[in-house]
């Protein structure tokens, strides 16, 4: 009802005003891109470029996976793609083809003993990119676009060009902001004197207690993060040679204490046109980042830096809690990272052009953890603590002759290329634990009594291919497109995979049926298809992250020396059509697709053991386990773009954009298959057939028991239910709730997801605001499991003590020490839906007519995250917490809290 709401209110207003057309369709009639918006508008307050996306393109999803300021952020176009890794697109900055986004340092804690207890969430590498170079950012969303990128474009493609010189003179850009954060959000948690009252109900000792305190008034209440962000750009055009050098310097914190990063950069982007027939430049870009994290996300029952806020003990003294935290947890990290490309291009001939580029990606980056006595990890250790480093190195090489011929209204293009992408990866991880000094935390690692052995981990891959594109217009009436390329990917296949592309359009408008009529200025009709898909390679340590079930497939005793080759190999078809009104003033875009994908998982062995020495050799490559799940993913997308207002004076434009997208699973390798653990021997999500990817699992809650119904009631594990114990429903119905009688309670894919966005201008000023929203999904709401556990150690809500069932009032909660209260249930599966009032900006431009030495004055103030409408009791609408992981996807747990920001920023051009 919410959606239908939401598309009519959004409906009516457009259809009350006159807009102007909002994508950009390429100029081929080819629907697969779609622009950013990367004006001032979002990047003054955006820390990544993912952040530009949020709310603005239909069909892409952006989400948060922690809610720490640096927390990685997730990108998914036209849905989930795979039931292992993750659906991140292909991200391309000037060429150079990025490391995953996903690329992180090893798990802190890896070994099986110590895997349980802790997690290490991934940090934004992008983050390391200046919004503030950012020139444009497109988005290839069809299958029928980014078949030309073979085997890595099966996730979508998201191209970013940074700026270059535009004018003779040299110009300096200068520009600055400073941002106040804050957060009131809060759950109404047990005082100390309740809480030793709940726990003595569960015959526990408490008495010792006696340090009161109120964990989330300390950590939140009036706690006020101020950051600040600084740009440089000088640019110009000097003897034909365009130049643009930048830097940047941003100071980051969170509303906890102890979460604050510096980021600094510099670019420097050259141009040089030495006439008809040659051209060349280059890009490289610098950065380093300095990164200090709280906790967030961690094994279930196992405590962090947020968890502890949530429902650690309210006493001041006590282990565990948010100030154990605060103090005696470190989660440190500093990278460096340099992404230099260079281009040249050659002419030969008027109709002729060859092109190539080279571009690398190199991350070095190390990254400590501690937790000390105060927290339950480390006192059951003596202290542990975790060194691990990641030198993430890619390049990439694109070489294409392409002829262009024009002639009474035939136009023709076509190209012949090759490419190459080499991805070389060095992950190392230490663990100590024993320390007889916790003085130098991480650093004192060498002391430790207990040392794991280092790990070292080499992730190696290369792939190349070969393409060619054919394109054909005629009068810009009618078009045919087709793309062909061959990949293979080195040492892991023998033969090439073959990505094939086609689509065509129809613009109708210029039918002479249509040519006179004004008040239609567009109408276009467009279909495609086209076969693209994703691959990794990766040790097989590294299983883990690339398989979900619940174990058996694998021989544990298996040679470390097999590799996993993982890929997937999509499908889609599409259909859309575009509308535009009154010389463009409304613009509608609808676009349907139906994507299929075979999601593969392939163990091969390059060598064995010879003879009885136990030396083991190279020999040839043999598939020892192969495994194949079927998705789906179909929807429509829905763009419009309105102009209500264009004078001189006045000036005012509005858009909307939604996708509805449903994700279903064909086919499951070996039947059902249990998702990613996230506790010990915890599952929460399976993956079925006919259901949704990752659907979330676990009992459905049938109520409380009560007398009138005990008698009825089913046993739990095969123990009899007493009064105020939870009660689930007996799936098997053979009278016991156990393990087999867990079953699919809900879906955490959005059926609707979209944005909404108003940009006004009066003379000098200016106000625009941005809205996103998502409906239709469901998240299991960890935390709030945690708050009413009744039978645990932790501190509970105040509703969930005072409203425990107690055989005089209404069974809305169990009784303390109910059976059932801390396991995995309907009970805390809450809709996800929200609405969001993400960015309200106001601007004014200074008059300057007296001040020579200045071009331009624009002051600015945005407020971000206004306003928030949800039903869920999450902290953080939106957050998945473990949403880099496709096995584990709709769990929130140890959400950071979302801040509202207020940022006032000034820009300036001399």
């Amino acid at each position: 009802m919410k959606i239908v709401i939401l598309i009519t209110g959004w409906i009516i207003a457009l259809c009350t005003t006159l807009p102007v057309h909002g994508q950009n369709v390429d100029p081929t009639g080819k629907d697969p891109v779609s622009q950013a918006d990367t004006s001032l508008f979002g990047k003054i307050i955006a820390i990544s470029p993912d952040q530009l996306l949020k709310g603005r393109i239909s069909g892409i999803r952006v989400s948060e996976t922690d809610g720490n300021p640096l927390g990685a952020i997730t990108t998914t176009i036209r849905g989930v793609n795979s039931i292992r890794g993750n659906s991140e697109p292909l991200w391309i900055i000037d060429g150079t083809i990025l490391n995953p986004s996903n690329i992180e340092v090893e798990p802190m804690f890896w070994q099986d003993d110590y895997s349980d207890k802790d997690y290490t969430a991934i940090q934004n590498s992008l983050a390391s990119i200046n919004t503030e170079d950012i020139e444009s950012i497109k988005v290839l969303k069809d299958l029928a676009g980014t078949a030309i990128y073979g085997t890595k474009g099966g996730n979508g493609v998201i191209i970013i060009t940074t700026k270059q010189a535009k004018q003779q003179e040299r110009r300096i850009t200068w520009s600055s902001g400073i941002s106040i954060a804050s957060s009131a959000i809060g759950n109404e948690m047990l005082n100390l004197n309740d809480y030793m009252n709940f726990q003595q109900q569960l015959g526990n000792n408490v008495s010792s207690l006696s340090n009161p305190v109120n964990w989330t008034d300390e950590a939140l209440d009036g706690n006020l993060a101020i950051s600040h962000n600084h740009n440089l750009v000088v640019s110009g055009i000097e003897r034909g040679v365009k130049y643009l050098i930048s830097g940047f310097y941003r100071q980051i914190e969170g509303v906890v204490e102890r979460n604050n990063s510096t980021l600094g950069g510099l670019r420097v982007n050259l141009d040089v046109n030495s006439g008809r027939l040659l051209s060349f430049g280059s890009r490289i870009a610098l950065t380093y980042s300095d990164i200090n994290m709280t906790k967030g996300a961690n094994p279930v029952g196992g405590m962090s830096t947020i968890t502890a806020i949530k429902s650690g003990i309210p006493d001041r003294m006590a282990v565990n809690t948010f100030g154990a935290w605060q103090a005696d947890y470190d989660d440190n990290s500093s990278e460096y990272r340099v992404i230099p490309s260079v281009y040249f291009t050659v002419k030969p001939a008027k109709d002729l052009e060859f092109k190539t580029n080279v571009g690398v990606d190199f991350r070095s980056k190390d990254r400590s953890s501690y937790l000390g006595l105060q927290t339950s990890f480390g006192k059951s250790t003596n202290g542990a603590a975790s060194l691990s480093s990641l030198a993430a190195y890619g390049f990439n090489i694109n070489s294409a002759l392409s002829f262009k011929k024009t002639s009474n209204g035939h136009d023709f293009f076509s190209s012949l290329g090759l490419d190459g992408l080499g991805r070389h990866n060095t992950m190392q991880t230490m663990n100590g634990i024993d320390f007889f000094s916790q003085e130098l935390r991480a650093k004192s690692i060498n002391i430790a009594s207990s040392k794991a052995q280092i790990r070292k981990f080499l992730v190696n891959s290369e792939l190349y291919g070969f393409f060619g594109t054919v394109s054909y217009n005629y009068n810009s009436k009618y078009g045919l497109n087709g793309t062909i390329r061959f990949d293979r990917t080195a040492k892991q296949e023998d033969k090439y995979n073959l990505y094939p592309a086609i689509d065509g359009w129809w613009d109708v408008k210029k039918e002479s049926l249509l040519e006179n009529t004004n008040w239609i200025s567009e109408l276009k009709f467009r279909a495609g298809w086209g076969k693209a898909g994703n691959s990794n390679v990766s040790p097989y340590e590294h299983l883990r992250r690339y398989y979900s079930g619940g174990g058996g497939e694998i021989d544990p005793a298996l040679s470390a020396f097999h590799k996993i080759f993982w890929k997937t190999l999509s499908n889609e078809i599409n259909a859309g059509i575009d509308f535009g009104f009154f010389g463009d003033r409304l613009t509608l875009t609808a676009t349907y697709y139906k994507k299929n994908t075979d999601d593969q998982l392939v163990l091969n062995s390059f060598g064995e053991e010879f003879g009885n020495d136990g030396f083991w050799r190279y020999a040839d490559r043999k598939t020892v386990l192969e495994r194949t799940s079927k998705l789906v993913n179909e929807g429509v997308e829905l763009d419009m773009k309105t102009v209500i207002l264009k004078n001189k004076k006045l000036n005012w434009i509005f858009s909307v954009n939604g996708a509805f997208n449903k994700n279903r699973i064909e086919q499951v390798s070996e039947g059902n298959k249990t998702g990613g653990l996230i506790g010990s021997g915890i599952y929460a999500t399976l993956n079925q057939y006919n259901q949704p990817v990752s659907s979330l699992w676990g009992y459905r809650e049938t109520g409380i028991v009560t007398p009138q119904n005990i008698a009825t009631a089913p046993t739990f594990r095969g123990v009899a239910p007493k009064v105020g114990d939870m009660m689930f429903n007996d799936f098997t119905n053979n009278g016991d709730v156990n393990p087999a009688d867990k079953e699919i309670i809900g879906n955490p894919h959005p059926k609707f997801f979209g944005g909404l966005s108003s940009i006004l201008s009066y003379k000098r000023f200016s106000f625009d605001i941005l809205v996103e929203g998502v409906y239709g999904h469901d998240i299991l709401n960890l935390d709030k499991m945690m708050q009413e556990n009744v039978y645990g150690s932790g501190n509970v809500t105040k509703e969930a003590f005072n409203k425990a069932y107690n055989f005089t009032n209404v069974p809305e909660y169990p009784s303390v020490k109910a059976k059932g209260a801390g396991e995995i249930s309907s009970r805390y599966v809450e809709k996800g839906d929200f609405t969001r009032l993400s960015l309200v900006k106001f601007g004014y431009s200074v008059p300057l007519q007296n001040i020579v030495w200045i071009k331009s004055l624009r002051l600015n103030l945005c407020i971000n995250n206004a306003l928030t409408f949800s039903s869920n009791t999450s902290w953080n609408p939106g957050t998945s917490s473990f949403g880099f992981d496709n096995s584990r996807l709709g769990i929130v747990y140890g959400a950071y809290p979302e801040t509202r920001s207020f940022t006032f920023g000034v820009n300036a051009s001399f």
